[in-house]
């Protein structure tokens, strides 16, 4: 095992041939999700909490946690994109 190849930590599966020198990208992948999740719950959280303190005008424990779960949400997507950019132009 003194030879000056690059090898993995284990041999490829049958039929595939590994690449290391311009490996495929999963950064898009992580984009989407990161873009889809607050996209989706975002309005969700906005109609749920709408309802709790205008229509029913029962605000309750229940609902100081979702925003709070909300803002947290909306910060680590804000952390992930930063991880990925970093990531993505370390890259180049």
């Amino acid at each position: 095992m003194t030879s000056n190849a690059t090898a993995g930590a284990l041999p490829p599966p049958p039929g595939v041939t590994p690449n290391f020198t311009n490996p495929e990208s999963i950064a898009y992948r992580i984009i989407i999700a990161s873009v889809l999740g607050p996209v989706i719950t975002i309005p969700i959280c906005i109609v749920r909490l709408y309802t709790k303190k205008y229509i029913l005008r029962n605000v309750g424990y229940d609902d100081c946690e979702t925003k709070y779960i909300f803002v947290s949400m909306v910060h680590a997507d804000h952390v992930l994109d930063a991880i990925v950019l970093a990531t993505v132009r370390t890259d180049l």
